[in-house]
C-alpha cells in the first residue's frame, strides 16, 4: 500500500517553511520544495524535515560558523596558537596547557 503524504504546507521548520510537494524520492520519501528566512529556497526530504536533520537552506551553518570563528579570535586562537592549543587538548592534560604562538 503506498504511503500517503504528509501535509507540511505552509509548517515551518527551523528558518525553512514547507511550501509545496515536488515529487518522490527513491526510498518514497516526498520532496518539498522550502523557503528559508534569508529568502533562499531548498528542496528536502519530508522526513529529514520532520526529525529536524536540516533546518534550513545552509544559512544557519554559515553563521554559527561566523560566530564561532569570531569568538576564536576574540580568544586569541587564531593559526598556529589554536592548532597549538586543540592538539594538547586531544593529547594531553588541558588544564597544564600552555598556549604558543607558533
Amino acid at each position: 500500500m503506498p504511503r500517503k503524504a504528509l501535509d507540511l504546507t505552509n509548517q515551518e521548520f527551523g528558518r525553512l517553511v514547507a511550501i509545496k510537494t515536488v515529487g518522490k524520492a527513491r526510498s518514497g520519501n516526498y520532496i518539498w520544495h522550502c523557503k528559508c528566512e534569508c529568502g533562499n529556497t531548498k528542496d528536502v526530504l519530508a522526513g529529514n524535515l520532520v526529525c529536524g536533520a536540516i533546518r534550513s537552506c545552509g544559512c544557519l551553518t554559515k553563521e554559527n560558523y561566523r560566530i564561532w570563528s569570531e569568538k576564536r579570535r576574540e580568544e586569541g586562537l587564531t593559526g598556529g596558537s589554536y592548532k597549538h592549543w586543540k592538539a594538547h587538548r586531544i593529547h594531553g592534560n588541558s588544564d597544564k596547557v600552555e598556549v604558543v604562538e607558533v
